[in-house]
């Protein structure tokens, strides 16, 4: 007997086929939200698996009942060019309310090629707009990576608005995020499933003097001690960047109205900061540094578990925590193929993975 996320295998003795005698769909080894600690196979064919969670431990038994056996009469396609826990969570627990509908969860990259640096970018978008325009496209695409202005324009996206519009109504979404894909005539193409926050954690800094770029430039300006420790032009442009992209980016030109102003807040920052025409060695300061080295970092938080940290450290040096400029960053930016023979249960599926049930669960991801 051998079990995985694909599925439960059993070979006879002097065998070599393995025969698959349950999808992981339908097993609790396909959920990310929990791991199994033990497994038996008894010799009545019943299988008891020991799981544990962060909510607890529980018993699964596993019996093949001839009665329980249902046919998938509907399958769906989840295209993301990045593998993902919480898509792959939010197909299991879809399949598990709907079990005659599946949903394939489709990554062109899994998570160790997007560590290895081996993935084909430019491969995988070449693959994908073949499939598109032969008409075997996937019914859902998660618009990380993709180019979401291009897709839109050329009519592959259905318009979101009247999945999405009941749910910021009824509290369920938060308009101030979701609404910022809204398109000039109202029509929405594509919802961030999650999204992360910037945080900025002070060590005698007050909240006020670092809730924006702004803020932070006017609170260094002429201060001899570094605030955010040494960095290189890329680093510092990539850490404050995505504050400013759409403010400086507008119909894909630079608004130099915009730029100018930036440009002299990053000025102030890096006077303060101290540049470093390369990084040789080590890495720039970070939030293990606020206790000793820096008196300020930027955070990227992905989740409640992940805000954990900043907060700890905020309380361990009686330091401030703000939300910087109230800015969001984007995370599985999902859309539906218009050309989907599976509109309705797409938008279905798309509501459950917007839902409260599956957004309860922190995949570390948003």
């Amino acid at each position: 007997m051998r079990r995985s996320a694909d599925g439960f295998f059993r070979c006879d003795a002097g065998d070599t086929n393995w025969q698959k005698l349950l999808q992981g769909i339908d097993t609790g080894f396909s959920l990310s939200d929990q791991w199994c600690r033990d497994i038996v196979a008894l010799s009545d064919g019943s299988v008891y698996a020991w799981f544990g969670s962060e909510s607890g431990d529980k018993i699964m038994i596993y019996r093949y009942d001839p009665d329980a056996v249902t046919e998938v009469t509907e399958e769906l396609t989840l295209y993301t060019v990045e593998e993902s826990f919480f898509l792959q969570q939010a197909a299991v627990q879809y399949h598990k309310q709907h079990p005659e509908i599946l949903i394939h969860v489709d990554a062109a990259i899994s998570m160790t090629d997007k560590y290895s640096g081996n993935a084909d970018y430019q491969q995988i978008y070449q693959d994908l707009n073949t499939s598109l325009t032969s008409g075997n496209g996937p019914d859902l695409m998660v618009m990380d990576h993709l180019k979401l202005d291009t897709y839109a324009s050329k009519g592959l996206l259905l318009d979101l608005q009247e999945v999405l519009q009941p749910m910021e109504e009824d509290g369920t979404l938060l308009s101030n995020i979701t609404t910022a894909y809204k398109e000039a005539d109202g029509t929405r193409y594509a919802v961030p499933l999650q999204f992360g926050l910037l945080l900025a954690v002070g060590r005698d800094v007050q909240p006020e003097e670092m809730s924006s770029m702004d803020a932070i430039a006017k609170a260094v300006s002429g201060k001899t001690e570094s605030y955010m420790g040494d960095r290189t032009c890329g680093e510092l442009v990539e850490e404050f960047y995505p504050l400013i992209v759409d403010d400086i980016l507008q119909n894909r030109q630079v608004n130099r109205d915009s730029l100018r102003p930036w440009l002299e807040d990053l000025k102030k920052i890096a006077d303060n900061c101290g540049i470093l025409p390369s990084r040789k060695e080590g890495r720039a300061a970070n939030i293990w540094d606020l206790g000793s080295d820096v008196k300020l970092v930027l955070q990227e938080t992905d989740g409640f578990n992940q805000a954990m940290t900043p907060y700890a450290v905020a309380e361990l040096l009686n330091a401030n925590v703000v939300s910087v400029e109230n800015a969001f960053y984007p995370k599985m930016v999902i859309g539906i193929n218009s050309r989907s023979e599976h509109v309705e249960t797409a938008k279905d599926f798309l509501r459950f993975a917007l839902s409260e049930e599956l957004q309860s669960v922190d995949t570390y991801e948003g």
